[in-house]
């Protein structure tokens, strides 16, 4: 019997051992990289993306946040900061109301996040996996006002804490609400582990509200975490106790001096090319008028409106609702930087427009002075290569024949180029 007891002594010591061993083989190093709140500056974006790669390479288990808020009224920038975006490759984008303000990138991307916002190219949430342990990160945008497919962030919040605590080990939330709000959400749900704040900024980078925490930061800061779930507390490098239950922040860093850092040349080049493009808006353009004989004064504005303006013009000019530009002239437009595929692509959905494939010389012998709609501001664009700017089936190629078949032949032939329209400039 003595035996026996000591044998059962022995296996529950050893079970203990391997059990405390085991906890403590838990303990977990992760870090996360929080970046955005840019507000349009685009400037900086050259070295940020170098700062977000080198901490790649000095970080293994790494989670990079961007919480947003980063565009600004001049779409021209944006794609400078969506290039950023996705060449940095985050494990979460926020959709802050800066964002909401360009809706394209919002439909065509799909990795805006935001639980509140109810749109089929947003995600509510994201689950982030790693070796050792899941990380869930809420967006909560402040939209108010903005749009009607909003739902109330509370009830949804609370519906998904309780989902997600089965599913992760920490809860992050992005925010742009106000810190009053924000507040209320720390109180209401002691699961949410760290608040980061969009659209916001503290001199005190990272605030203790009783067992969370608070990030409010524009540069770039990042944090340190080891999860120890047998430590409740501890003291950090900067002697302060970060610890949230056994999330613990042993260490942080802020950001704010790139002098540092080299700048990517290709995103370098890329915002040079953009602000060339920004820089011919409002430029001043020469038109002849035949029907007063005078030269006078155009405005270039944007690209997409730039484009149409050509064809009012032009329709004006000719006494013609037809309008044709041919695609060469389109490329070389774009080289000069007045518009881009994408805003062709755009431009091109547009119900009162017809796009046909033709060649420069079918184009001379086709284009009327003449108004084949009356009353109406119907262009055709004729798009050569017409594979790149969107689907085949949009497009048709026509001969002569064709083309007095449909709209019919009642005047002289003319031929005019985006280029030549370009060359008048003063």
């Amino acid at each position: 019997m003595e035996k026996k007891l000591i044998y059962l002594f022995f296996i529950m010591l050893f079970s203990t051992t391997i059990y405390a061993s085991r906890e403590q083989t838990k303990k977990i190093n992760f870090s996360v990289l929080s970046v955005g709140d840019f507000n349009g500056e685009y400037k900086k974006i050259p070295k940020i993306f170098n700062i977000v790669k080198q901490t790649e390479r000095l970080r293994d288990n790494l989670v990079k946040i961007d919480i947003g808020n980063n565009f600004s009224k001049i779409d021209n920038y944006n794609d400078i900061i969506m290039r950023f975006l996705k060449k940095s490759k985050f494990d979460f984008n926020f959709l802050g109301i800066d964002e909401f303000k360009s809706k394209v990138y919002i439909k065509e991307n799909k990795f805006f996040s935001s639980l509140n916002l109810i749109e089929n190219s947003v995600i509510p949430y994201k689950l982030i996996k790693k070796d050792n342990y899941i990380l869930a990160i809420v967006g909560i945008s402040n939209l108010y006002g903005k749009t009607d497919n909003l739902v109330d962030y509370k009830k949804e919040l609370e519906k998904l804490i309780y989902k997600l605590d089965s599913k992760s080990d920490f809860v992050f939330i992005v925010s742009d609400l106000t810190r009053a709000e924000n507040l209320n959400i720390l109180a209401q749900f002691k699961d949410i582990s760290i608040l980061f704040e969009s659209n916001s900024f503290s001199y005190n980078p990272i605030e203790k509200i009783g067992e969370q925490y608070i990030i409010a930061n524009k540069n770039p800061i990042l944090l340190d975490f080891v999860y120890n779930p047998n430590v409740a507390k501890q003291i950090n490098k900067h002697n302060k106790n970060f610890s949230l239950k056994n999330l613990f922040i042993e260490d942080y860093k802020i950001i704010d001096d790139y002098s540092y850092y080299e700048e990517d040349n290709k995103l370098k080049d890329y915002i040079n090319w953009k602000e060339e493009v920004e820089k011919k808006k409002n430029s001043e353009f020469k038109i002849f008028n035949n029907k007063t004989f005078y030269k006078e004064n155009v405005l270039l504005g944007e690209r997409i409106p730039f484009l149409d303006s050509i064809g009012e013009y032009l329709s004006y000019y000719y006494d013609s609702d037809t309008v044709a530009f041919v695609s060469s002239d389109i490329k070389r437009g774009l080289k000069k930087g007045i518009v881009t595929v994408k805003e062709l692509k755009e431009l091109l959905k547009n119900d009162n427009i017809e796009i046909y494939n033709i060649s420069d010389l079918e184009l001379q012998k086709l284009i009327k002075a003449n108004k084949f709609f009356k009353g109406t501001d119907k262009y055709i664009y004729f798009i050569n290569e017409y594979k790149n700017l969107g689907k085949k089936e949009s497009y048709k190629i026509i001969s002569t024949e064709e083309f007095e078949n449909r709209f019919g032949y009642k005047g002289k032939v003319l031929n005019y180029t985006i280029s030549d329209f370009l060359l008048q400039r003063r």
